[in-house]
């Protein structure tokens, strides 16, 4: 009887220290390494106002998130930054800035300034103009300044 209860409190021991030692995040992977992202965009042309989504592939999956209904900086003059910080797993992403509700990916900047990647879309589906790589997840909080004062858009990573 004795070599039962200790069989079942070894058990219940180990089960409790896995229980209370994971921490699994919304899709159940442990100790996986993140950061929060802030957009900051300067130098569009002035025409550039309004509600804006900021729809990408924050977690290197190809599966873009956030859908383009979401008002995620609102641009004035051509200027504006995000409102919301975006969880990024991947030390690298892909993003646009559209319209909000626009459902066509219509990028009204796009004639002006050219995104740092092949726009190789089509309509209704994601168009990627902005591609930024090489950071470090997981040392904290960063921001993502898309510039495009020069007529081409230029990413920095702060």
């Amino acid at each position: 009887m004795k070599k039962i209860f200790r069989t079942i409190a070894a058990l219940l021991v180990t089960l409790s220290v896995f229980l209370l030692t994971s921490c699994p995040d919304a899709n159940g992977l442990h100790n996986q390494t993140g950061s929060k992202v802030t957009f900051v965009f300067t130098g569009f042309p002035e025409s550039v106002n309004g509600d804006y989504a900021i729809p990408g592939d924050f977690n290197g999956d190809s599966t873009w998130e956030n859908e383009v209904k979401n008002v995620d900086v609102t641009m004035k003059n051509g200027e504006g930054t995000s409102t919301t910080q975006f969880m990024v797993t991947s030390s690298w992403i892909k993003f646009s800035l559209v319209p909000t509700g626009d459902v066509s990916w219509n990028r009204p900047w796009y004639d002006e300034v050219t995104g740092n990647v092949e726009d190789t879309g089509t309509a209704g589906s994601p168009m990627q103009n902005f591609f930024i790589e090489g950071y470090e997840l997981g040392s904290g909080d960063f921001t993502i300044t898309v510039d495009c004062s020069s007529g081409s858009a230029v990413l920095y990573a702060e």
